[in-house]
């Protein structure tokens, strides 16, 4: 993976202009639903206002047969031409499956969409289509979200997954979401062969318990829930009924985490200037000799121009002795170090050092 210098520069303004929930991924606007009146091997939602170019879609699905990428494939497309990638699947013997599949960074619908009136033509319709030797027609259903907030790079932005599945109980979860950094947002999609679709404590159903006709998916729901915290949750649901079901779950990480990379000792110019790509990041991402921030000189990481006391070329001015120095301990998603400061692993969290040359250097935990 290669960052620009105008990538640094376009997540470092990002970073400094972004405070409280605007930097958390949000729901931009009300999930989207649609299931099948009659078996069919496609089924499509249509938002109802214009999406946002560099946004992201998630998609839940629910169908009465198994994806297994060859005789049976299910392909996610929208109006327009975005990328779809899937982040869980779930099944339950050969009858039902459940799925998340999204989008990041996507293409945008045209600017009157989001006026009151317009055209349908303007609003992006994503499509669920099944194909394959052994695909038929079945039950499905589908539900839409359009999220601001969430990382762009993928499969990046996916932090944990998790599945559940059983033979019938009332009783629906997965294994449990352990999230790595504080606010990230979940969903989870319910397939089931029957029985009312309740949301479990702290979820929302955002779908409603939906019935497609067709087939062997018989209740369909999607379930939302934001992740303040690092504590693991549980996704729930509980049906009205004892039946089979199984069930997909996701987290995804805040775009915040997305002003992190390359790896290793870096040189990027100074803005305004033309600065070299960053190689291809390792296992961590981060600026300095040995994965650390401590050593690091003027050339390494992104020269800042931020002078409040004066001083020639901003080496001595008077706010350097002002900063305090971070531990390397920190639980927060980001801490602030100056030159004195120990240093900060990549084992540690989320980092942002300020040397005493200027120099805007970032590390992080994502795995690129």
């Amino acid at each position: 993976m290669t960052f620009t210098k105008a990538q640094w520069q376009e997540a470092i303004v990002s970073l400094a202009n972004s405070s409280g929930a605007d930097n958390y991924p949000q729901l931009v606007q009300t999930p989207v639903s649609a299931v099948t009146g009659s078996g069919a091997k496609t089924v499509a939602a249509q938002f109802g206002t214009g999406v946002t170019a560099g946004n992201s879609i998630v998609v839940d699905i629910g169908l009465g047969e198994v994806i297994d990428d060859s005789t049976i494939i299910c392909t996610i497309t929208d109006t327009l031409g975005n990328t779809y990638t899937r982040a869980a699947l779930a099944s339950q013997s050969t009858t039902l499956c459940s799925a998340i599949y999204y989008a990041t960074n996507i293409l945008g619908d045209a600017a009157n969409s989001n006026v009151e009136g317009s055209s349908n033509a303007t609003k992006n319709t994503v499509t669920m289509t099944l194909t394959g030797a052994s695909a038929v027609n079945e039950g499905l259903g589908i539900t839409i979200y359009e999220v601001t907030g969430i990382i762009e790079l993928t499969p990046v932005a996916v932090d944990v997954t998790a599945t559940g599945t059983n033979s019938g109980s009332t009783s629906v979860t997965t294994s449990a979401l352990a999230p790595s950094i504080p606010n990230e947002y979940a969903f989870m999609s319910v397939a089931a062969g029957n029985g009312a679709i309740t949301a479990g404590s702290n979820w929302t159903l955002d779908s409603g318990s939906l019935a497609p006709t067709g087939g062997n998916l018989i209740k369909f729901g999607s379930l939302s829930r934001f992740l303040s915290t690092t504590a693991s949750v549980t996704p729930s649901a509980t049906l009205g009924s004892s039946v089979a079901w199984c069930a997909a779950s996701a987290t995804f990480k805040p775009a915040i985490a997305s002003a992190a990379g390359g790896g290793g000792s870096t040189t990027v110019a100074s803005v305004g200037t033309t600065g070299a790509a960053v190689p291809a990041s390792a296992d961590y991402v981060g600026f300095g000799s040995s994965g650390n921030l401590t050593g690091v000189d003027a050339t390494h990481g992104l020269p800042v121009n931020i002078v409040a006391g004066g001083g020639s070329g901003g080496t001595a001015a008077a706010d350097d002795a002002a900063f305090t120095v971070g531990t390397t301990s920190a639980t927060p998603i980001s801490g602030l170090y100056n030159d004195s400061a120990a240093a900060a692993t990549s084992g540690h969290a989320d980092a942002v050092r300020l040397s005493q040359n200027r120099a805007l250097q970032f590390q992080s935990l994502i795995r690129a």
